[in-house]
């Protein structure tokens, strides 16, 4: 299932290595105290930056997922938050919204993988983002809008991750990006053998037998987009 986010998914792929080069998305390496989530920040500026889709982005989140939840303990015990940095964020990486994507690999992270989400908050977003985050919000089931925070200024934030979890670039003591960023691409690039092998196994749809599985129906995706709550 969803053949263009999860095949052929390795550190072979230039766009891979582009995305973990960039410092775009990382796992700092404290979590939110003892037994807590694993925090991971990402800035989705490099939509913008870099030559990729929103899909190469999934793609990407998806192998990261993979390793993670195979190599670290405390992502599956602890839950997962995600500090999502969308300071200057532009019109080029707006026109890449898709949709289509943004649900199919959120309800893949909410029914179909290891991970418990925690929440997911939103900072440095400018008032003509706000439409479009919250389109997102509304991709989510109610728990994890619940979960889901766009915050104004950095004060609220900390309300929920005080500073200094945050990384050194933005005030914290929780790594630094670029050097977080090479050790994180080593790590992948030791971990290629498990996605080579990975890559072996799946579902060919082509050959079941019976009734066909209704990819929209299982992804969430019947009907229309015309009726969105966006306030």
């Amino acid at each position: 299932m969803l053949p263009d986010i999860f095949a052929n998914n390795t550190m072979s792929d230039a766009k891979n290595l582009m995305i973990v080069r960039s410092a775009g998305i990382v796992a700092l390496p404290n979590t939110l105290g003892v037994g807590g989530p694993v925090i991971g920040f990402s800035r989705y500026k490099i939509i913008d930056d870099l030559p990729i889709t929103v899909k190469d982005f999934c793609r990407y989140t998806a192998m990261v997922t993979d390793k993670t939840i195979v190599g670290t303990d405390a992502y599956v015990i602890g839950g997962y938050m995600e500090i999502v940095d969308v300071d200057k964020v532009g019109m080029n990486a707006m026109s890449k919204f898709d949709p289509i994507t943004s649900k199919q690999f959120s309800t893949y992270c909410i029914k179909g993988s290891a991970i418990r989400i925690k929440g997911v908050h939103v900072i440095n977003a400018p008032k003509e983002a706000y439409t479009a985050l919250n389109i997102i919000r509304n991709l989510f089931p109610a728990s994890i809008k619940e979960r889901y925070f766009i915050h104004r200024k950095m004060e609220d934030l900390y309300k929920y991750v005080p500073k200094e979890y945050l990384p050194i670039e933005y005030g914290g003591r929780n790594g630094s990006l670029p050097e977080l960023a090479k050790k994180h691409e080593q790590d992948l690039l030791d971990f290629n053998y498990y996605f080579k092998e990975n890559d072996k196994y799946g579902v060919d749809e082509h050959l079941r037998q019976g009734q066909k599985m209704d990819m929209n129906s299982i992804f969430g995706l019947e009907g229309t987009f015309r009726k969105l709550d966006i306030d």
